[in-house]
């Protein structure tokens, strides 16, 4: 059987503590913040306080700059990946831990994968032998990083599953053989080889992480099961928003979950650190502007008013954010079909 990571054609953004990871490394090998943001539109506050997405293709630079600034970089990568335990992966982390078998965990892990990061590729094969796991990057913006960065974080992801594994099967005898396939030449200084019952394979076709069929049936240790459902249901929610992931429906969804007035192009472009011009320029290779986008946000969350209170259209115009019932209407029916008040006469006749 072959579990395949769910593929979505927009894969935007990635999950704002794997930025974390980036800066703890870099800061224990002593590389400073600056060569990490270089060529991005990041400042240094976000290396503080990480939100809880980033662009893909910004954090994809920081991982970048990082590699570049490294010396032994496939030791270095073993390093990386040994400090990526299952709490990076944040509610898919819990939710994991919530499975009977590793079977289902990774069932698990390949269906929300999309919400933590655009840029791996993981597939699972489970046949009657071996558990091949093997990993990938996929080119962001039809741009593919240099083959010495893919090769350092397809080896960090692979060290980080088997360190995952084990965590899940903490309280299991783990028995058999550990493999790693690496389409790398042997290297001196590489510290993976003879460790831990692990053995290399150098110079194949993929890189690849081969284990024991029998582990998939093992019970894994679980969590609390109150935490597990938790992290589910927000696992599901930003699938739910992923699955037909761009730029304009990231956008959407902060305008959805805003609070008071509708946030400004200005707020919204720093959420994606990055300038109001550059925003707009994303939005407009795709026949979106951030205007657009609000406006139907907006004649949304007054459906939904109209539909359940009583509320005037006036007071629901101006509590949406709308500068005065006429512009409310004229675009509330662009955006429906009907007026205000027609669509509220024919949501009270289905009553």
């Amino acid at each position: 059987m072959v579990i395949k990571r769910q593929n979505y054609e927009a894969d935007c953004v990635m999950a704002g503590e794997y930025l974390f990871a980036l800066r703890e490394f870099a800061l224990i090998r002593g590389i400073c913040a600056k060569t990490l943001l270089e060529g991005t539109n990041l400042d240094m506050h976000i290396l503080l306080n990480p939100p809880r997405h980033i662009l893909a293709t910004e954090i994809s630079q920081v991982g970048a700059n990082l590699v570049n600034a490294l010396g032994d970089q496939l030791s270095s990568a073993v390093e990386f990946g040994n400090s990526m335990f299952v709490g990076i992966h944040g509610p898919l982390g819990v939710a994991i831990q919530g499975a009977n078998t590793l079977f289902e965990a990774a069932n698990l892990f390949q269906k929300y994968m999309i919400t933590r990061s655009g840029i791996n590729d993981i597939n699972i094969q489970f046949d009657n032998d071996l558990i091949r796991i093997s990993v990938k990057e996929l080119p962001l913006e039809g741009k593919s990083r240099q083959i010495h960065v893919q090769n350092f974080y397809n080896l960090a992801s692979l060290i980080s599953i088997l360190n995952i594994t084990k965590q899940l099967l903490r309280n299991q005898k783990l028995r058999g053989d550990i493999i790693f396939n690496l389409p790398y030449k042997p290297s001196p200084t590489f510290v993976l080889s003879n460790t831990d019952g692990i053995s290399v394979n150098f110079d194949q076709d993929e890189c690849e992480l081969v284990l024991p069929s029998s582990w998939a049936a093992l019970p894994i240790s679980q969590l609390d099961k109150e935490l597990v459902d938790t992290a589910m249901s927000q696992c599901d929610d930003d699938l739910a928003r992923f699955s037909s992931k761009d730029l304009g429906s990231e956008i959407a969804y902060l305008l959805e979950i805003s609070k008071g007035s509708c946030p400004t192009i200005e707020e919204i472009s720093a959420h994606f650190h990055m300038s109001p011009s550059s925003l707009q320029r994303q939005l407009r290779e795709k026949d979106l502007t951030y205007t657009k986008i609000r406006t139907q946000v907006l004649c949304k969350k007054a459906s939904k008013l109209l539909a359940e209170t009583n509320y005037s259209i006036g007071d629901i115009a101006t509590y949406v954010g709308f500068s005065d019932a006429s512009n409310f209407s004229k675009a509330f029916k662009a955006w429906q079909g009907d007026s205000p008040g027609t669509y509220r006469e024919k949501i009270a006749s289905k009553t």
